[in-house]
């Protein structure tokens, strides 16, 4: 009898164990979710629900409007400098500016606000007091509100943070900014002030035998001072060919991509190669088992090529390129073919900062 009194206790405490361990592992589940910290997940969705909630607001109000038209990205980030030229921020394409209200009045509605409308006089309007402004609203992590008008009509843009929303919303809103979600009457113009001046979306293998794809260089400023061009790649092997490259191909006049060349190495070319136009770094063996977020990087400043969001090649020379009539080859150089997969081809007419690398590595 006390021998199954005994057992009896010790199922009692197996039971009570197996119970908390349950609950342990439940909570530890609860917490971590996506590799990230589950709740700390729900917030960055609750800023990210706002920052939605805003901009569509905003957005069927300004349907009445006909704005006036100007090459300016309007921010919710207030600045005495109606530049904006305190905050750190992105740079522009050639052309295009920034503008910031001060502290006293960025959030007004009367037009003196960060959107330069009168939302006053606008029907639909009457529940909004004041300017709404990005949850986060700082220029550290680029998180602000903006706004842009065309000839066409308008945008509001927002970076997004949140995994779910990121897909949801930022990928399915039929802009060409991943990381943002837009929304407005014309969405390209958000492309045209953030510079992107070709995009090709698509994630393939390439087979290194008679496989490629064209991308224009219509956007492109022609002379060209500035380009940034990023990827994600992983190329299967070593050879006398280039993942991209301007098409009829000139050593004094080039944008070209060697990744990898021969011997392991990357050679990144752009305008007169032999004028300060090349940058060449090692591609190391274990690369060609990853795949990776690729940027190339040319500007006054000199050249740079960056590897999941860090440098691992710059110089300080410079060159320009003039694009004529060429076409972008994607995934073949001359005579050869290139071998390898190849996503989400991005190219701008400016130079990323190191803070928008970052953002593109991370966030996609």
């Amino acid at each position: 009898m006390i021998l199954l009194n005994h057992m009896k206790i010790n199922r009692s405490i197996v039971l009570k164990i197996l119970i908390y361990l349950g609950i342990v592992a439940i909570a530890v589940s609860s917490y971590m979710q996506y590799g990230k910290p589950y709740l700390k997940e729900l917030a960055i969705e609750g800023q990210d629900r706002t920052r939605i909630n805003d901009l569509n607001f905003l957005n069927s109000i300004l349907k009445v409007t006909l704005p006036a038209p100007s090459n300016a990205v309007y921010i919710s980030l207030p600045s005495n400098d109606p530049s904006c030229a305190n905050l750190d921020l992105p740079s522009l394409p050639a052309g295009w500016s920034y503008h910031c209200s001060n502290q006293n009045n960025y959030q007004k509605t009367n037009g003196k606000g960060w959107i330069p409308v009168d939302f006053t006089e606008l029907s639909g309007s009457s529940f909004l007091k004041i300017l709404p402004a990005d949850p986060v609203n700082s220029a550290d992590g680029l998180f602000y509100y903006a706004y842009a008008a065309g000839q066409e009509g308008w945008v509001l843009t927002s970076l997004l943070n949140s995994d779910k929303f990121l897909k949801q919303s930022a990928g399915s809103d039929g802009g060409t900014d991943l990381n943002r979600f837009e929304i407005g009457s014309d969405l390209n113009i958000w492309a045209k002030a953030s510079g992107l001046a070709g995009h090709r979306k698509f994630n393939k293998s390439f087979n290194g035998v008679d496989d490629y794809e064209n991308i224009g260089l219509s956007g492109l400023d022609s002379p060209g001072a500035e380009i940034t061009i990023e990827f994600w790649a992983k190329p299967d092997e070593a050879k006398t060919t280039s993942v991209i490259i301007a098409n009829p191909d000139d050593s004094a006049n080039r944008i070209n991509i060697h990744f990898p060349w021969v011997g392991n190495m990357i050679m990144w070319d752009y305008g007169d190669i032999d004028a300060g136009g090349r940058l060449t770094t090692e591609f190391k063996l274990p690369w060609y088992d990853e795949t990776a977020h690729w940027v190339f990087i040319s500007g006054i400043d000199g050249m740079k090529i960056y590897r999941n969001g860090e440098i691992i090649a710059e110089n300080k020379t410079h060159s320009v390129f003039t694009k004529g009539d060429k076409t972008l080859d994607i995934g073949r150089g001359l005579p050869l073919f290139w071998k390898g997969f190849l996503g989400e081809i991005r190219i701008y007419n400016r130079v990323l900062s190191a803070k928008e690398i970052q953002l593109l590595y991370l966030l996609k």
